[in-house]
């Protein structure tokens, strides 16, 4: 039955409805501005629908473009929408390189239409430069998976390539010394001693660091 109102009685209500013709947005993130030759090139991107919610389980298209060629890998995002990837650098030669990722592998080309507003899927794009070191020996800590709490341990990362003519002919070991910040103050000082394994290219050396 309809509700039955006395005379004079009178309702009001208003709602807002918003519309987009953005289907899907990509983009990247944690990834770095430079690259070293020898180094993972490490990073995400993130898939996110019309209201910016994370779009979990599905393929998202990297493709790179260094030195006039090009090279292209298919990803799936994880339940919060990013697809994480780890790009050899070893081959890497030119002074940059352009990083593009799509939802979809190839543009679909929709007709024009008068009035009509077209499905779009935005595309993302990042250029890295080629790191330059006089000594060509590099160090970069890696980007740690989410943040570290208080009072429990948490793992850092740190890559190194220390070229061999920096190093003392039979040398063996190599000292490496850590300062840990903590708002503007340092309060560790650590000393880690690391044997190493020396080859023709350089020095490869992978840290895992324990903070408390």
């Amino acid at each position: 039955p309809l509700p039955v109102f006395s005379p004079g009685v009178i309702l009001k209500g208003s709602s807002k409805a918003s519309f987009t013709n953005v289907i899907i947005t990509v983009c990247f993130e944690d990834v770095p501005q430079a690259y070293k030759p020898g180094i993972a090139y490490e990073g995400k991107i993130k898939v996110t629908g019309p209201d910016s919610t994370p779009i979990p389980n599905e393929p998202v298209y990297l493709f790179l473009q260094s030195s006039g060629t090009s090279e292209n890998w298919t990803l799936t995002t994880d339940s919060k929408g990013f697809a994480s990837f780890s790009l050899d650098t070893s081959l890497w030669s030119s002074d940059s390189v352009s990083l593009s990722a799509r939802y979809q592998k190839v543009k679909e080309d929709y007709p024009y239409m008068h009035g009509v507003r077209r499905p779009e899927y935005t595309s993302a794009y990042h250029f890295a430069r080629k790191f330059y070191s006089k000594s060509r020996s590099f160090v970069k800590i890696m980007q740690g998976e989410g943040k570290f709490s208080c009072e429990k341990d948490g793992i850092v990362l740190a890559r190194y390539i220390i070229q061999g003519e920096e190093l003392i002919k039979g040398q063996k070991t190599l000292d490496f010394f850590y300062l840990v910040r903590l708002k503007g103050c340092f309060t560790q000082n650590i000393t880690y001693f690391s044997t190493y394994f020396v080859c023709s290219f350089g020095i490869y050396i992978y840290i895992y660091y324990l903070l408390w």
